[in-house]
């Protein structure tokens, strides 16, 4: 028998010897504080490989449970073993009153295994089997003081630590398979004091744990669902503002803040993501956001989200962000929600801030929408108009790249003409066009110079009519003009009613009539729009049409993108 064989049964046989003993006689205590040299307590176990077979020549190393590598180096030295060819160890631990931890290692594979929660339970403590896997890795977010502060992120209770010069994300690699009981970090302006980034990191081999919120209590994966069972898109879409829409039945809101304040977005590699509170009401369990994703893929249903919640502190806040999400860099130029009360601002939700004014409408105008509120609009006087936006973002030139798109809803047929949204009769406007006893149809309209009026149509029916909800979405891109009615492109040609008049850019924006009543080619009048409109938006980009069918399949009532599994 080998000599390390031989005290690896003297180990065990020491074990049973004690604790016949001790069932005999009182035995006694160690002394708080420590052990001498003499008596300190050892830890013995075995390491194997992941087939179960005895690890040899791994190094052992038995780390205080809260050692810190950079602060502990000078002053504490693991104690460290080598296995035997069967895989065993016998490590000194020095104090009989600390919690342990021990990170075992093979030099040759680079696998690794964590033991952590050791608690000494006499002269000889058995520890659990340690398998040795490849490591994994954790990607973490530290303060955004560690820009000016620096400092260090480390495993308490291993070797394990990363220098920092900078907030965002810092990689902690070779990290061994198991649950870390903590991620600490500390900034060299203030080496006494830790800030415990997170608690009970489960680490799995072989894979990168990515905590962008790691003061976050809870997470959820939220998948977006671009194949046939979904969405239905075929090409990868940019740039995206993702409806979500909460309930009791996808979220617990007992958890989060009662204005939502607390939620957090990233992609699966850890990206933060804008986001935006349309609407949060936590006694109705029911909440409205928008979530910009960089890129959503094609025909594919794993790819996913993550949401964060449940912040610690609990004072941790954050503003919502529409301008984050409707970016203007990205084409958008005005966002209206419609959503709060009738006669409330009617928000933009860019940062253009072109704020909308309710005229001749009161609280009750507001109405349950497709998304969250929309507006009711009675046909009469009602109307929102756009202050000072005549000139700027929303003046699209003629024959550019623009869309204007909305959801909407008449309440009847009849043998008027119902402007819907646009910035003027000589400009661009959508609108819905009805003539007595035959076709209604939707309508989008630009303004040519001297020429007249290019519009692109699609009767009614085979569209959708009164008392259904339409999601239209018109497209000037140079000389084409498109007309998309429920993410479905139907009409692409356009159809020219002369008129010898001047094009006028002066109108300010509206919603639910025009600016001014129309005199040209003959009186229309006000063209007042009745019924609901929710979810008004101008880019000044022509949108691909993948892009418009994510539209209407995310924000239907019937949400086919977004799933929460």
């Amino acid at each position: 028998m080998t000599c390390s064989r031989f005290r690896r049964l003297y180990d065990y046989l020491l074990i049973f010897l004690t604790a016949g003993i001790c069932s005999l006689v009182q035995c006694s205590q160690p002394v708080a504080g420590g052990t001498s040299t003499t008596d300190n307590p050892k830890v013995i176990g075995r390491v194997v490989n992941r087939d179960g077979s005895p690890a040899g020549a791994a190094v052992v190393m038995l780390y205080p449970a809260d050692y810190n590598p950079v602060a502990d180096a000078g002053e504490i030295t693991p104690s460290t073993d080598t296995t035997d060819s069967s895989g065993y160890y016998r490590v000194t631990a020095p104090d009989s009153t600390t919690e342990y931890s021990i990170v075992a290692t093979d030099p040759q594979t680079g696998t690794s295994a964590l033991l952590t929660d050791i608690v000494l339970t006499g002269t000889t403590t058995e520890a659990a089997e340690a398998k040795l896997v490849p490591p994994g890795a954790v990607s973490i977010a530290v303060p955004d003081s560690a820009a000016v502060a620096g400092g260090y992120v480390y495993i308490p209770g291993t070797g394990i630590v990363v220098y920092v010069s900078n907030s965002g994300m810092v990689l902690l690699g070779q990290v061994p398979e198991g649950i870390l009981p903590s991620v600490n970090y500390v900034a060299a302006t203030a080496p006494l004091m830790e800030n415990i980034l997170t608690t009970k990191v489960a680490v799995a081999s072989e894979d990168t744990v990515v905590l962008p919120y790691p003061q976050w209590r809870y997470l959820k994966k939220v998948y977006l669902n671009t194949t046939a069972s979904g969405a239905d898109v075929a090409g990868d879409v940019t740039d995206f503002p993702v409806l979500l829409r909460l309930t009791e039945n996808n979220f617990d809101f007992t958890q989060a803040r009662s204005d939502g304040a607390d939620l957090r977005f990233s992609d699966a590699a850890g990206t933060r993501l804008a986001r935006e509170i349309e609407s949060w009401d936590d006694a109705e369990n029911a909440a409205v956001l928008w979530v910009c994703v960089p890129e959503i893929l094609g025909d594919n249903d794993s790819q996913y989200i993550v949401m964060y919640w449940g912040a610690t502190p609990p004072d941790t806040v954050g503003s919502s962000n529409g301008a984050g999400v409707f970016d203007t860099s990205k084409g958008f130029e005005a966002v209206w929600h419609l959503s709060g009360a009738g006669d409330e601002t009617a928000s933009d939700a860019t940062e253009n801030g072109y704020q909308g004014t309710p005229v001749n409408m009161d609280a009750a105008s507001a109405v349950a929408g497709v998304i969250g509120n929309a507006r009711h609009f009675d046909g009469t006087s009602g109307y929102i108009t756009i202050p000072n936006s005549a000139s700027g973002e929303l003046d699209m030139p003629q024959n550019g790249e623009f869309a204007v798109s909305c959801w909407v809803y008449a309440d009847t047929l009849d043998s008027l003409w119902h402007a819907i949204a646009g910035k003027g009769h000589e400009q661009y406007y959508l609108k819905l066009k009805c003539f007595e006893g035959a076709k209604a149809t939707w309508e989008f309209v630009e303004f040519q110079d001297q020429e007249g009026w290019a519009f692109t149509e699609d009767s009614i029916p085979p569209a959708p009519g009164e008392k259904q909800w339409v999601y239209l979405t018109g497209v000037r891109s140079g000389s084409e003009q498109y007309l998309y009615i429920n993410g479905e492109q139907v009409n692409d040609s356009t159809h020219l009613m002369t008129g010898d008049y001047g094009r006028e850019n002066g109108d300010d924006f509206t919603i639910g009539r025009h600016a001014r009543a129309v005199t040209i080619p003959y009186d229309e009048g006000w063209c007042y729009f009745r019924g609901m409109i929710d979810e008004v938006r101008v880019m000044s980009v022509a949108p691909e049409p993948d892009w418009i069918r994510l539209c209407y399949m995310n924000q239907k009532t019937e949400d086919k993108l977004v799933e929460f599994r």
